[in-house]
């Protein structure tokens, strides 16, 4: 993600606030994005499909909760993000365990998001990429960050 942009951030949880699993390692790091953007001047959302009780560390953090099906799943949903991404000032999108393409990233930059992640954390091997998704990654994009060539061909 580009710091430099005068937006903020939008972190986006695939679960509800108190679902744990694996989601403690993303929940610091989240902090950790979150407190380098604050530096930044920039503030920091962090999308939940449904709160009930927050984490600790979210708690005790400079993050905003709110929940929000990004990019929704309906018209009215998507309206609703899209006002909360203008009225927000919001520019980058973080996502977590999610497809490396979807059509609802296009609606996403017609919302004006300028820059969106899609990390991927999950574990274990996955089967080789041979089909069109392998095209755009032959090569690193100039924006990956600390990623190694079998993170990438994963994906």
């Amino acid at each position: 993600m580009n710091p430099k942009t005068n937006g903020n951030l939008l972190l986006v949880s695939n679960y509800p606030s108190d679902v744990g699993y694996a989601w403690w390692l993303m929940e610091h790091f989240w902090v950790l994005l979150t407190e380098y953007f604050e530096s930044r001047g920039k503030h920091t959302f962090l999308a939940y499909p449904e709160i009930n009780l927050l984490p600790t560390v979210i708690q005790n953090s400079r993050i905003e909760a709110v929940t929000m099906t990004v990019p929704g799943d309906s018209p009215e949903a998507r309206q609703s993000l899209h006002k909360f991404i203008e009225t927000n000032r919001v520019t980058d999108i973080y996502f977590t365990d999610r497809p490396w393409f979807r059509p609802d990233y296009l609606f996403l930059r017609k919302c004006d998001i300028q820059n969106m992640v899609v990390h991927d954390h999950t574990p274990g091997d996955r089967p080789p990429v041979n089909d069109f998704k392998g095209v755009p990654k032959s090569e690193p994009s100039p924006a990956a960050l600390g990623m190694r060539r079998h993170t990438i061909q994963r994906v």
